[in-house]
């Protein structure tokens, strides 16, 4: 473990009043890919629990889906325009239409609408831009008909599809350009430097921020990535019980009496589920699922840090499962002898000189 894992503080831009800015950052997980992901109190997007509670209200709401239909002509003994071309959704009982479109609607249209439909429809002005696919009336330019296109939607799902794509593209441009003032106030802390700083200074010239800064906007992108792509499947499923199921395994509500979202539930399915490891600095301890621990985070055990290991969850067949470690198979005797070890190196040697024992 190379990286240094102490509560700090790190300079977040190359000023000459860079002292002003400094921002405290406390380790709170290893990601899966190893790296430790740092942690702010004070902006409530530079966190990744924020998407494990976007994915688990995917699966708390079953949606209502519109079924793909056959184009099908309507004659509505109407002459359009060769312009003429209305997009809109018909979704329940309501019409989502664009602003324009909402106001040159014909008359004879929207009663036609409600014939088809077998209701009276309501209007929602400029509703259309909500979602990702049109249903468009349009011109039929041989015949004097229109067609109504009904298209299946999954809009929950698509969005979800577009956050993971934003994310990639936003990772790769930090990867190749740097960071962008838009991404530094988007994943971290809007009020970090003040707005008449980062005016006095183009914030795309190079090492405009410091390099830790950049590297922290990176593993919080990671991290978001990571819970994402693994709530994929289960959105997919979109079964309302799956939710309860966690709450059952993990033992702990998903809301507090209050109405919050549990912090605990969230930390728990991070480790348990996601394969997160969570570091805690108050007591230190480190908790992990994985399957040599004390191999793993020997250095860090001689530095006080106590270990626990819990168990898995486990997706399948449609439902979650709690497994212990050792239904992956058995802990070898290499892992009991890091941990006894690491107790003697504790109990013998200083904590200043503990590094000599390093992995």
């Amino acid at each position: 473990m190379t990286d240094d894992i102490r509560v700090k503080y790190i300079e977040v831009a190359n000023l000459e009043k860079a002292k002003s800015y400094k921002l405290k950052i406390c380790p709170s997980f290893i990601i899966p890919n190893g790296k430790i992901y740092y942690d702010i109190s004070d902006h409530a997007n530079a966190t990744f629990l924020g998407e494990i509670i976007y994915a688990l209200s995917l699966l708390k709401v079953n949606k209502k889906y519109l079924n793909v239909k056959a184009v099908i002509p309507y004659d509505f003994n109407l002459k359009f325009e060769e312009s003429s071309d209305y997009k809109f959704y018909i979704i329940d009982d309501t019409i989502y239409i664009d602003y324009q479109d909402y106001h040159n609607l014909n008359e004879k249209i929207y009663h036609k609408l409600c014939e088809i439909t077998g209701k009276k429809l309501k209007l929602a002005k400029m509703g259309y831009k909500q979602f990702d696919i049109d249903y468009t009336i349009h011109q039929n330019k041989w015949q004097d008909k229109a067609k109504l296109v009904l298209i299946e939607y999954r809009d929950d799902f698509l969005k979800y599809e577009e956050t993971i794509k934003g994310l990639e593209l936003d990772l790769k441009n930090i990867k190749t350009k740097g960071l962008s003032l838009f991404s530094a106030r988007e994943y971290l802390n809007r009020n970090v430097l003040e707005f008449d700083e980062y005016c006095r200074h183009n914030p795309l010239e190079t090492n405009f921020y410091s390099a830790e800064y950049e590297e922290m906007v990176k593993r919080l992108i990671e991290a978001k990535l990571f819970v994402l792509r693994d709530f994929k499947n289960l959105i997919l499923q979109n079964k309302e019980h799956l939710l309860e199921e966690l709450e059952n395994i993990l033992g702990i509500p998903y809301l507090e009496k209050s109405g919050k979202v549990n912090n605990y539930f969230l930390e728990d399915l991070a480790v348990m589920y996601l394969n997160f490891d969570k570091i805690e600095m108050s007591p230190k301890r480190i908790i992990s699922n994985s399957f040599n621990i004390y191999e793993k985070y020997f250095n860090l055990n001689l530095l006080g840090f106590d270990l626990a290991r819990y168990p898995k969850i486990v997706f399948d067949n449609g439902t979650f499962q709690k497994k212990d470690i050792t239904d992956f198979g058995i802990i070898s005797k290499n892992e009991e002898k890091f941990q006894e070890e690491a107790e003697m190196i504790k109990r013998k040697v200083p904590l200043e000189d503990r590094y000599k024992y390093f992995l």
